[in-house]
C-alpha cells in the first residue's frame, strides 16, 4: 500500500512544480520512497522530496501509525551522513 503524501507535496505535483528555492540553495522537487541509504542512517521509512544535485536531500519520515508522512521537513547532508530538522512543515519551504 502506498503511503499518501502531505497536501502540500501533492499540490506541488499537481501544479507542476520543478524547483524551489530554500535558504542556501535551490531545490529539485522529486519524490523517492523509501531510500535505503538515508532509511539506514535514520533508522526509520522516509520518503525523499527534493534534492539540491549536490548530494543533500530533504526528506519527511513515516508518521507512526503508517497513514501518511509527518509534514516536519529534514535535510540529509552529505558530507557526514547526518539528518538535521530542517523546517518545522513542508509548507514552511
Amino acid at each position: 500500500m502506498k503511503i499518501p503524501l502531505p497536501k502540500p507535496l501533492v499540490d506541488a505535483q499537481k501544479k507542476g512544480i520543478e524547483y524551489f528555492m530554500g535558504e542556501y540553495c535551490e531545490w529539485k522537487l522529486q519524490i523517492e520512497e523509501s531510500p535505503k541509504f538515508i532509511e539506514d542512517t535514520v533508522g526509520s521509512p522516509v520518503c525523499v522530496f527534493a534534492n539540491n544535485g549536490f548530494g543533500d536531500y530533504l526528506f519527511l519520515k513515516k508518521k507512526p501509525d503508517n497513514r501518511g508522512y509527518d509534514e516536519k521537513a529534514f535535510e540529509f547532508f552529505h558530507e557526514t551522513p547526518e539528518e538535521s530538522v530542517r523546517h518545522s512543515s513542508v509548507t514552511s519551504q
